[in-house]
């Protein structure tokens, strides 16, 4: 069975009322070769993160931007104890075929990311 949905970009807000994310990790985003070879150039950044609603993890890939943080910085603040609310700009999902897995997944992607305070 097919979807309709498959490879097309949907507003993350369609399908999650609650957009405010705990981050739990960044990591850098590699380009790929077609061979499938890393290249070993930085392209992006990938944020681990859990809904702080649904408590959902996801990874959200931002393309050519520097990162909210850096990850040894997060790490820090996450080893005391502070939790980092984050939000991002235009977060979409997308569905796709997974060959290996032989099943639909998800992916998530994003213009940007915002630090959430409590002045937000």
């Amino acid at each position: 069975m097919s979807t309709r949905l498959a490879y097309k970009d949907i507003p993350l807000a369609v399908i999650e009322p609650e957009l405010v994310f705990v981050l739990l990790r960044i990591k850098e985003v590699q380009e790929y070769d077609p061979n499938s070879k890393p290249t070993g150039n930085i392209v992006g950044y990938s944020y681990e993160v859990v809904n702080s609603d649904s408590f959902e993890k996801c990874k959200i890939k931002i393309l050519g931007k520097k990162p909210l943080m850096a990850p040894e910085e997060l790490q820090e603040r996450r080893e005391k104890g502070e939790k980092i609310y984050v939000e991002f700009e235009n977060a979409t999902i997308k569905a796709y075929w997974n060959k290996n897995s032989h099943s639909y997944e998800d992916t998530y992607a994003a213009d940007g990311i915002l630090l959430v305070t409590a002045e937000n």
